[in-house]
């Protein structure tokens, strides 16, 4: 059973059915399953698992697809390209990967720079269980 805020990996790659019991919001994303798999090892380990609310990676997640929601904060295809990589490594963070695995991605969405985890980052893989 999951609760308000909580969220799961689910597959579709099989028909499945979401009951919401009260009112409330979802949101949903549909990434390919090669893309995850590259980011997070044993990816089909993760689906139907609950991740908690209190995760500061999923409030991460969160709080930027609530903002990716304002009309103008996808006002050019450069901008969606980003932003899609974003969601793709945050998601894959979420659900698992390795701290290694994240900060090389990163680097490829800021090339030129090198990515250290701060204080802020290593918070992000240590409430995960």
């Amino acid at each position: 059973m999951f609760g308000p805020g909580d969220a799961v990996l689910a597959s579709c790659a099989e028909p499945g059915t979401f009951i919401c019991p009260s009112l409330g919001r979802a949101v949903g994303f549909r990434i390919p399953r090669a893309t995850l798999a590259a980011l997070v090892p044993n990816v089909e380990d993760m689906f139907a698992r609950a991740i908690p609310r209190g995760m500061s990676a999923l409030s991460l997640l969160s709080s930027y697809i609530a903002r990716l929601l304002d009309d103008s904060a996808l006002a050019t295809s450069e901008l969606q390209h980003l932003a899609v990589t974003h969601v793709y490594n945050l998601v894959a963070l979420t659900i698992g990967a390795p701290r290694e695995v994240f900060l090389a991605s990163a680097k490829t969405w800021m090339p030129g720079t090198s990515v250290q985890p701060g204080p802020g980052m290593t918070s992000l893989w240590d409430d995960r269980s």
